[in-house]
């Protein structure tokens, strides 16, 4: 029989056998694509650190006056950041979830700290700006308790310095009055002329007292610029009261000279005795009473 021949393998320049080739990918890619995997799911979200750091700041400054102004707006966008990080990483399977939801919570509080410090700065300044305008009335009486009841009628406080009565309004005070002068008319004149008792906005009892005076002097003035006036009860000044339906327009009001005009003011009580009224000139070093009056409370 013929023999059979087998056919030879070829041999590399080396004299071996070649080595076979595999066609499945390499175990070392597969590694490195899961190594990869992995640390894209290990990384904390950008957004959601973002998020949290706008609202710390936010929150910190949220409580200063004017500043918290921008403490408003970066609330606003750490909490979108806040939110995107979290969508985020819900979707991706990034860590810092409790990141993002801290943001979130630091961005809602800063918002609402703003909110509520603004709304007390608006009602602070409200309340000063309606005591202010509703103490002009009494800062015409402030003065008027500097100038008050300097109320001068040409016929009551002329040359004599005589002292003249006048009965209080209402039957509920009765006084006396009285204006002193120099020989001739003296440089201002003044009357407190009656007074009546009312009820303040507080419900507290009040006496109204209504004055009249007259510049005599060679310029133009004001009563609440020339004169001052007090009420006291048991020796103790009477602060200035703000009631309804009281004509204290003429003590601010500026008079020519021989001219003279009227107004009230108001003051608390402190109890039911005798009510002593007086007006000085508010710059004089001798504080001589330019006008006096007591009225019984009854």
């Amino acid at each position: 029989m013929p023999e059979q021949i087998t056919p030879e393998t070829p041999a590399n320049e080396s004299g071996n056998a070649p080595e076979q080739v595999s066609a499945q990918p390499t175990q070392a890619g597969q590694a490195n694509q899961a190594d990869q995997a992995a640390q894209a799911t290990q990384q904390t979200s950008g957004l959601a650190i973002a998020g949290l750091v706008l609202g710390i700041i936010a929150v910190a400054t949220s409580f200063v006056p004017i500043v918290n102004n921008a403490s408003f707006f970066l609330g606003i966008i750490g909490l979108a950041l806040a939110i995107a990080g979290n969508v985020s990483i819900k979707k991706s399977g990034k860590k810092g979830q409790g990141i993002a939801i801290a943001g979130i919570v630091l961005g809602i509080v800063s918002i609402a700290i703003v909110l509520l410090m603004q709304s007390m700065c608006a009602a602070i300044l409200s309340s000063a700006t309606s005591s202010r305008s509703s103490a002009s009335a009494p800062a015409s009486a402030a003065s008027s308790t500097a100038a008050d009841s300097t109320a001068a009628s040409s016929g009551a406080a002329a040359a004599n310095g005589d002292t003249a009565s006048s009965a209080a309004s209402d039957g509920s005070t009765s006084g006396s009055s009285a204006a002193s002068g120099n020989e001739g008319k003296a440089e201002f004149e003044a009357s407190i002329d009656e007074a009546r008792i009312v009820e303040d906005y507080n419900g507290d009892p009040a006496i109204v007292v209504h004055y009249t005076w007259t510049n005599n002097s060679d310029e133009t003035r004001s009563f609440a610029s020339t004169l001052h006036s007090k009420c006291f009860q048991d020796g103790v000044q009477l602060d200035i009261a703000v009631v309804r339906d009281i004509d204290n327009n003429g003590y601010m009001a500026d008079v020519r000279p021989g001219y003279g005009t009227s107004f009230e003011l108001a003051y608390k009580l402190s109890g039911s005795s005798s009510v002593e009224v007086e007006v000085t000139k508010l710059v004089s070093l001798d504080k001589a009473v330019i006008a006096s009056q007591t009225f019984e409370l009854s």
